[in-house]
C-alpha cells in the first residue's frame, strides 16, 4: 500500500502540487463568494420587499421567485468560472446555451410574456387575493381567487371561474383599495319642480346617513344638477364608503331615492314615444294650411 502511495506521489512535482492547491483554493473561493452573494441578496430582498407597503403573501411569493432566479443565475456563473479555472474552454457551452435559449424563447414567447407580466403583477401589488376587480375595461369582473406567475383566477358573481393569462391583463380597476365613492345619477322629466326634487333628494341623503352610519366614511350629499339631456334633468348623489360596502350603498341609495320619489309624487324620466295615426296627421296638416 505504501509503495502505491509513493509511486503516485512521485508522478507529481512540488510545483504541480502547489499549482493544484492554488486551483482548489480558487474553486473554493468561487463557491464561497457565490454562497455569500446569494445570502446577501436574500437578506436584502427581505428587507426591501417585506414592509407595510406590500401585502405579506405577495411579498413572500415575490421573494421566492427572485431567490430561485438569482440562485440559478449565480450557480451558472460560478460553474463557468470554475471551468475557466480548470482551463476548460467554455465557448461551446456559451454557444449551445445561446442557441438553446433562442429556440426556447422563440417557441414560448407567450409563456415568457405571461410569466414576466405575472411577476410585475405580484411585485407591484396591482391586486391581491380577495380583491374585487375589473379586467380590461369590465370584460371580466369578479373576485381574485389566485395569482400565479402564468395565470390569474377570477371568479365572477355567477360563480364562473376565469383563467386569465397574465400577459393579456392590460387594464385593472381595483374596487378593494382604500375608500370608494358610489355615484348615483337620477333623471327627472322637465315638468318636475326642480326645487322640490332637490329637497326630496336631500331628505333621502339624510335618511341614508341616519340608517347606514356603520357603512359610511362620509355622509351622502346631493352634488346638484350635473346634466340636462333630451329626456330630462339629471341630479347626482354621492357618498364615501369603505370598499366592502361600495356595492351595498349604491343599491340602498337607489332604492331610497325611488321610495322617496314615490312618496313625494316625483316621477323618474324614462324613454317614451308618441304615436300619431294617419287621420290625426291629416287633420294637423289641414289645420296648418288653414292658418
Amino acid at each position: 500500500m505504501d509503495n502505491l502511495v509513493n509511486e503516485f506521489l512521485e508522478q507529481f512535482t512540488i510545483a504541480d502540487i502547489i499549482a493544484y492547491g492554488v486551483i482548489a483554493l480558487r474553486i473554493l473561493l468561487i463557491v464561497a463568494i457565490g454562497v455569500f452573494i446569494s445570502k446577501f441578496i436574500r437578506v436584502g430582498l427581505k428587507k426591501l420587499i417585506l414592509n407595510e407597503k406590500i401585502h405579506p403573501v405577495q411579498g413572500k411569493t415575490t421573494i421566492s421567485i427572485l431567490e430561485s432566479t438569482i440562485k440559478y443565475f449565480i450557480s451558472f456563473v460560478a460553474i463557468l468560472m470554475i471551468l475557466v479555472v480548470l482551463e476548460i474552454d467554455i465557448t461551446p457551452i456559451l454557444t449551445s446555451a445561446g442557441i438553446l435559449g433562442f429556440a426556447i424563447g422563440f417557441g414560448s414567447q407567450n409563456l415568457v410574456r405571461d410569466i414576466i407580466s405575472g411577476f410585475f403583477v405580484i411585485f407591484e401589488g396591482q391586486f391581491h387575493v380577495g380583491d374585487f376587480v375589473e379586467i380590461n375595461g369590465g370584460k371580466i369582473r369578479g373576485t381574485v381567487e389566485e395569482i400565479g406567475l402564468r395565470v390569474t383566477k377570477i371568479r365572477e358573481w355567477s360563480m364562473k371561474l376565469n383563467y386569465i393569462p397574465n400577459g393579456e391583463i392590460k387594464l385593472v380597476n381595483n374596487y378593494s383599495r382604500g375608500k370608494m365613492r358610489p355615484i348615483i345619477d337620477v333623471t327627472v322629466p322637465y315638468g318636475q319642480d326642480v326645487k322640490h326634487v332637490y329637497k326630496v333628494l336631500e331628505r333621502t341623503c339624510y335618511i341614508i346617513a341616519e340608517n347606514y352610519k356603520e357603512y359610511l366614511v362620509e355622509d351622502p350629499k346631493v352634488l346638484g344638477i350635473t346634466d340636462i339631456e333630451q329626456k330630462g334633468i339629471t341630479f347626482t348623489l354621492m357618498a364615501v364608503t369603505d370598499p366592502d360596502s361600495y356595492w351595498l350603498m349604491g343599491r340602498e341609495i337607489r332604492k331610497h331615492v325611488l321610495l322617496e320619489f314615490k312618496n313625494s309624487g316625483v316621477d323618474v324620466a324614462y324613454p317614451h314615444r308618441v304615436i300619431v295615426n294617419s287621420r290625426d296627421s291629416e287633420n294637423i296638416a289641414e289645420g296648418l294650411q288653414l292658418r
